[in-house]
């Protein structure tokens, strides 16, 4: 069996933010090994729209508008991010890169793997309650009042969720801190043009 590089994923959206091709090998290859329910798989995103894919307010907000200062000043950009699955914490590196045609390559980079002990909350073919949990898009803490985000181990414990019958649903957002990261380094990228 051929040994597939598993550090860089890659897309391509076209000026329409629609995904026009994917380094499909190493996408599918990563999503097989890190998914339990519904795959992304390659041939099922190709043209389909990004925003399909991004969720929450705050983070479509935040990429929207990193993507339209990559296409406006033609220069990339990198933010951190995190990429969980049940049994580990993945950091990561997103660059932003332009391309002619106002198309944008999307780079993620694993930086560090972390494994733990398995979270169920992050597990996809569980059963959900109705209740919806909010988790940052970024750093993958769990909001547990409007200023308080934790580890998930930890929220699971304060939300006391292993005495309810089914684990809620989890929706994103951003927590204060990421939302500031990423602006900062937004901000750093537009004062870089001015120089």
């Amino acid at each position: 069996m051929k040994k597939i590089d598993t550090n860089i994923y890659s897309y391509i959206i076209d000026d329409n933010d629609n995904i026009l091709s994917i380094n499909s090998e190493k996408w599918d290859y990563f999503y097989e090994k890190n998914s339990n329910g519904s795959l992304c798989l390659s041939p099922d995103i190709i043209k389909e729209s990004l925003w399909k894919y991004i969720d929450g307010f705050e983070t479509s907000h935040l990429y929207k508008n990193i993507i339209n200062n990559v296409r406006t000043y033609k220069k990339e950009i990198t933010i951190p991010f995190r990429c969980d699955s049940p049994s580990q914490r993945r950091f990561l590196n997103l660059t932003l890169k332009p391309l002619a045609n106002n198309h944008i390559e999307f780079i993620s980079k694993i930086e560090k793997v972390e494994d733990r002990e398995y979270v169920s909350l992050f597990d996809d073919t569980r059963d959900f309650s109705e209740e919806i949990l909010i988790s940052c898009s970024m750093c993958k803490k769990i909001k547990l009042e409007e200023n308080l985000w934790e580890e998930v181990e930890t929220a699971v414990i304060s939300l006391k969720l292993f005495e309810k019958p089914k684990l809620p649903m989890l929706s994103h957002g951003l927590c204060p801190y990421c939302h500031k990261l990423s602006m900062d380094e937004v901000d750093k990228f537009l004062k870089s043009i001015d120089e």
